[in-house]
């Protein structure tokens, strides 16, 4: 019913009960204690579903040392949350064993097998190894509509899989159809929660495709179906929230994208923790308020707070990571420590090859341009600010965004005065 925190207590108090009468070492206890860890990651509250988790395992293993479904389902839920805590390194092996042993326990269409494959599809998208994490997420859609039928919920989740993934390869046009075909499963039946996040990533969507006054009061009616629904302090209002400020700043409605993006940043950090991933992943987008506001240097230290957290978490050619990079070094070259910025702009363009298809390598190159301009060194900044300026004008403006203008005024600034 989406009141996690009402139902955990009287979960933890079921499992005590159970605990204290049976012993830790018996299914009925292993599988209040997933129950419960359930309850703990939906809140989310991902630190605590994997001390559950882990406290669970080697009683799990020790009562089915030749592998069971209970096992398997320990496995996949520590595997899930440390993917959600962007440890995916770690959480390979958990979910990697718990599909193992489920294709091997119940065969490859069983429901329970779909569940690891999303979850490796998950941690590989994490990762950037799309093409692994499309055949995973296919393979659970046909083998979900061949076991359960089109209409099942499960069959819904794994087209709201697709449409993420189609969202991180940014083919919003094949995310928007894959959210659309799975809405009308979860509202028939009765899911409301994942109605609504399904129906915020749509708005996106439908945002990253320049239908701006569409996305606008569509994420509006979103928002106000989800403080319905779960308060106006729930993760998702957040969520959505910080959508609606993204595409208020591209029309140009700044006053209230600064207050949505502020809103969304105490949200995450109410809900997730201040030093959570979830946090860290909203500080640059408040970063960038600030900018706008004319306060580079209040920028400059939300930007550290966010890559402290996200280094330890994230690969280093992380692309969420490589943005929150550019913006600092950006500012830093604004300001005084020129040559900070040029190291960490140089550093971050390193991490990804060349492409002038791809937005993030035209970004980091017009940074490391921008850098040099500020070092005063035009000759070597023209051609950099030129080559990123050509990729990035012709990208769409609900993908290129206010960087299309900054840039060409970077080009203006570098170019010799006539």
């Amino acid at each position: 019913t989406g009141r996690p925190k009402e139902g955990l207590p009287l979960l933890q108090r079921a499992e005590v009960i159970l605990e204290r009468t049976l012993g830790l070492k018996h299914p009925r206890v292993i599988g209040a204690l997933v129950t419960v860890s359930d309850a703990q990651a939906y809140l989310p509250d991902y630190a605590a579903a994997e001390a559950t988790l882990r406290g669970a395992l080697p009683a799990a293993r020790s009562v089915f040392p030749a592998g069971h479904p209970l096992l398997a389902d320990v496995l996949s839920r520590l595997g899930s949350v440390l993917t959600d805590q962007g440890r995916t390194t770690e959480a390979a092996s958990f979910v990697s064993e718990a599909l193992d042993m489920r294709i091997s326990l119940l065969g490859a269409d069983h429901p329970d097998v779909q569940l690891s494959r999303v979850s490796l599809g998950r941690l590989r998208a994490q990762q950037g190894r799309f093409a692994e994490t499309e055949t995973l997420y296919t393979k659970a859609l046909a083998s979900r509509i061949k076991s359960l039928g089109k209409t099942s919920p499960a069959v819904s989740a794994s087209l709201t899989d697709l449409g993420n993934l189609a969202s991180s390869r940014e083919n919003w046009s094949v995310a928007e159809s894959r959210y659309r075909e799975a809405l009308p499963i979860w509202r028939a039946a009765g899911i409301q929660d994942q109605a609504l996040v399904t129906e915020s990533r749509l708005g996106w969507a439908i945002f990253k495709q320049d239908r701006l006054d569409e996305a606008d009061t569509y994420l509006r009616e979103v928002i106000q179906r989800w403080i319905a629904f779960a308060g106006p302090r729930h993760w998702a209002v957040g969520d959505a929230s910080e959508k609606l400020a993204a595409v208020l700043r591209t029309k140009g409605n700044n006053a209230e994208w600064v207050s949505l993006s502020d809103f969304g940043l105490a949200i995450r950090r109410e809900v997730y923790g201040k030093s959570s991933l979830q946090a860290a992943q909203q500080l640059p987008n408040v970063a960038m308020a600030r900018e706008f506001q004319g306060d580079t240097v209040a920028a400059i230290p939300l930007l550290r707070e966010a890559l402290n957290i996200l280094h330890p978490m994230r690969p280093a050619n992380d692309a969420f990571v490589l943005n929150s990079e550019w913006l600092l070094a950006v500012d830093l070259c604004t300001g005084t420590a020129v040559v900070e910025g040029e190291a960490l702009a140089r550093s971050s363009a390193r991490a990804v090859p060349f492409d002038s298809t791809q937005l993030l390598p035209l970004r980091l190159r017009a940074g490391v341009g921008y850098c040099l301009l500020r070092a005063g060194n035009r000759e070597a900044a023209l051609p950099l600010l030129e080559d990123a300026n050509r990729g990035i004008q012709a990208l769409p403006p609900s993908v290129s965004g206010r960087l299309a203008a900054t840039v060409a005024a970077w080009v203006r600034a570098a170019a010799p005065s006539r």
